[in-house]
C-alpha cells in the first residue's frame, strides 16, 4: 500500500479513536455512579484507551500510523517474557504489566565464578 494511503488510513482511524476516547472520558468524568467511574477500564482495550486519552490528536495519529505501518506485530504472554530472562541467565526475574498494555522485566545478571 502506498505510504500516502497508509497515512490517510491512519488519520481516519486516529480520528475515530480520538473521538471515542474523548467521549468515554467525558462520560466517565460526569458519571455520578461508581460503575461509570470505572467502566472505561472494563471495556476491551479500556486501560489502553484511558491511558491514550491524555494525549493530543497528533500523538494519537502518530501512534496509530506507527501501529499500521509495522509489517509484523507480535504479542507475548508473561511466561514467554519471563523465559527470555531465564534463558539469558538472569536471576531474581520480575515481570510486571506496564500500564496493563505490555510487559516490563527486570533481572540480575549472574556473575561467573572467579
Amino acid at each position: 500500500m502506498p505510504l500516502s494511503l497508509v497515512y490517510l488510513a491512519s488519520f481516519l482511524r486516529a480520528a475515530s479513536v480520538f473521538l471515542l476516547m474523548r467521549l468515554l472520558s467525558w462520560v466517565e468524568a460526569r458519571s455520578k455512579h461508581p460503575f461509570g467511574k470505572s467502566f472505561v477500564r472494563k471495556l476491551p482495550l479500556g486501560a489502553y484507551l484511558a491511558y491514550m486519552a491524555q494525549f493530543d490528536f497528533t500523538y494519537i495519529h502518530n501512534s496509530v500510523f506507527d501501529q499500521i505501518i509495522a509489517p509484523i506485530t507480535r504479542y507475548f504472554r508473561q511466561a514467554e517474557v519471563e523465559a527470555w530472562f531465564k534463558k539469558a541467565g538472569q536471576e531474581e526475574v520480575q515481570i510486571s504489566s506496564r500500564n496493563e498494555m505490555s510487559w516490563q522485566g527486570f533481572g540480575r545478571k549472574v556473575s561467573p565464578p572467579s
